[in-house]
Formats: structure tokens, sequence, C-alpha cells
């Protein structure tokens, strides 16, 4: 028989261990690494919810275990950090975009070689 508890347990464990993972790197500004560990994270997720599902299937509450409901608060946690510090990098991001949006649409105002557009010919 399947211990369908445990692997929901160790789901959570990872799921937190790649939460904790994700801030180091966006903290560190390893943007790349950043988004390969959310996939991983999210995928972590995806196996606790089925190991979740087949143990309430068997008739087992996980929700029950002390160990579950600490992870759940770390987790917690975690994802809040992990959320501002997002919307924080989603922010700067947006304001470089802008930035480089102003910046092409100066340089195309001051192209050479075309009289009728360059502010550069009289």
């Amino acid at each position: 028989m399947h211990n369908f508890p445990k692997q929901a347990k160790q789901a959570l464990r990872v799921y937190l261990e790649r939460g904790e993972r994700a801030l180091q790197m966006a903290t560190a500004g390893d943007y790349v690494s950043l988004d390969d560990a959310l996939r991983w994270r999210k995928a972590a997720f995806h196996n606790f919810r089925v190991a979740d599902a087949l143990a309430t299937r068997a008739g087992e509450d996980i929700t029950r275990d002390p160990e579950m409901r600490s992870l759940e608060e770390k987790i917690r946690e975690v994802d809040g950090r992990l959320g501002t510090l997002l919307a924080e990098l989603a922010t700067q991001a947006d304001r470089q975009v802008r930035k480089l949006g102003l910046a092409r649409q100066s340089l195309r105002r001051y192209q050479s070689g075309r009289p009728g557009q360059s502010r550069f010919t009289h």
C-alpha cells in the first residue's frame, strides 16, 4: 500500500525548499535560475496536490498532522516574501521597459539620412 500522506509531506518540503531557493536567487539577481526554480517549485506543488488527492481518496486526512501545519505556516511566510519580491521585480522590469520605449522613441526622432524626419537637418 502507498503512503500518500508521506508523499504529500515530502512534496510540501520540496515546495518549501524551492521557494526558499527562489528567494535567494531573486535577491541575488539570478533571474534565469529564478525562472527555472519557480517552474520546478510549481511542479512540486502539483505533486503535492496529486498525493493529497490520493490520500483523501484513501480516507486519510493529512491536515491533522502537526508537521503538515508547520510546513503550511512556513510556506505561507515564504509565499508572502516571494510574492512581494516578485511584485517589486515586475515593477522594476516595467520601469525598464518604459525607459527603453522612451529611448527608442528619442532615437527614432533623430535618425539621420531621412530629411523629413531628422531633427538635425533644416
